[in-house]
């Protein structure tokens, strides 16, 4: 059911969709009335989201490392340069 919900939750306008929307469109893809089983249904949709807030902050942790990564990378060859033309003037 987490994977369902998971996946519905990419889809739904979190401005405007409700637990019942929610709970709605769960009923009619198994097929089964939820409203029963509503308290437990919000539990799934509140860990599908922790899931997917938890694999964006991942996600935006290891964009920040690239970055980070980059900045580096482009500061060395800056030094390079700058050393190369250095030498250049001192000859």
């Amino acid at each position: 059911m987490l994977e369902v919900v998971t996946k519905m939750l990419k889809e739904v306008d979190f401005n405007t969709a409700t637990l019942s929307d929610i709970l709605q469109k769960l009923s009619d893809h198994f097929g089964v009335d939820l409203l029963h089983r509503k308290k437990e249904v919000k539990g799934v949709i509140t860990d599908a989201i922790s899931e997917m807030s938890d694999v964006e902050d991942e996600e935006s942790e290891a964009g920040s490392e690239k970055e980070k990564e980059e900045e580096v990378k482009a500061e060395a060859g800056s030094d390079k340069e700058k050393e190369g033309e250095e030498e250049k003037l001192e000859d």
